[in-house]
C-alpha cells in the first residue's frame, strides 16, 4: 500500500514536471526572438546624385514598425574651386559652353514618413534645390536616425556664342562680297566713261 503511494506521488510529480515544462518552452519556440544586438538604421536614395528638378526617392529601413520619421536636410559645403560652367562637344566636333539655369535657392523643406509593421518606410521628393545635402532620418518614438548624402546638379544650357560666331563669319563674307561687286561695278562704269571719251 505504501509502495502504492510512492509510485502515485512519483508518477504524479513527474507529469506535473512535464506539464510546467511544455507551459513554459511553447511561448518560446513560437515567438521568433530579435537578433541582438538590435540592426542599426540604414538610408539609401534611388540615385545619389541628380540634376536638378529630378525625382529621388529615400528609402529606410529597421526603424520601429508604424513608427512617425522626421527628414531633414542639412546643406554640406561645396568643394573649393567648384566652378559650375563647363563645355561639351557637339556632334560635328565643335565645342559649346555652358552655364547653369538659374533656380530658387534655399533649403528643402522637412519631410515626414511612416515606416511600415517591418519598420520600412520609402518616400518621393523632387530635388529642386542645387548642392549637396546631409538627408538624416530620425523616428520620433525609436530616436533611431541614420543620414545618406545627395548631389543636385544644375542643369546645363548651350550658350550661343558658338552659334553667334558663325552667323557673323556669314555676314562678314556677305559684306566682302558687296564691297567687291561695287568695286567691279566702280570700275566697269570709269572703263566705260573712257572709252566714251577717246571716241
Amino acid at each position: 500500500m505504501r509502495l502504492t503511494r510512492i509510485v502515485a506521488s512519483a508518477m504524479a510529480a513527474f507529469v506535473m514536471a512535464g506539464a510546467l515544462a511544455t507551459m513554459t518552452s511553447s511561448p518560446a519556440a513560437a515567438q521568433p526572438q530579435p537578433p541582438y544586438p538590435p540592426q542599426p538604421p540604414v538610408l539609401t536614395l534611388s540615385e545619389s546624385a541628380v540634376a536638378i528638378g529630378e525625382e529621388v526617392t529615400l528609402f529606410g529601413r529597421f526603424y520601429g514598425p508604424n513608427e512617425t520619421v522626421d527628414i531633414v536636410f542639412t546643406p554640406q559645403a561645396a568643394a573649393a574651386g567648384a566652378v559650375e560652367r563647363t563645355t561639351v562637344r557637339q556632334e560635328n566636333g565643335t565645342t559649346v559652353a555652358m552655364v547653369p539655369v538659374a533656380y530658387p535657392s534655399g533649403p528643402p523643406p522637412a519631410l515626414v514618413a511612416v515606416t511600415n509593421a517591418q519598420g520600412e518606410f520609402q518616400i518621393t521628393f523632387d530635388a529642386d534645390w542645387k548642392g549637396t545635402w546631409l538627408i538624416t532620418a530620425t523616428g520620433r518614438e525609436s530616436g533611431l536616425s541614420a543620414s545618406v548624402v545627395l548631389t543636385v546638379v544644375p542643369r546645363q544650357l548651350p550658350v550661343t556664342g558658338s552659334s553667334l560666331g558663325r552667323q557673323l563669319g556669314v555676314g562678314a563674307g556677305l559684306l566682302l562680297l558687296g564691297v567687291v561687286l561695287v568695286l567691279l561695278t566702280v570700275v566697269r562704269r570709269r572703263r566705260g566713261g573712257m572709252r566714251a571719251g577717246t571716241a
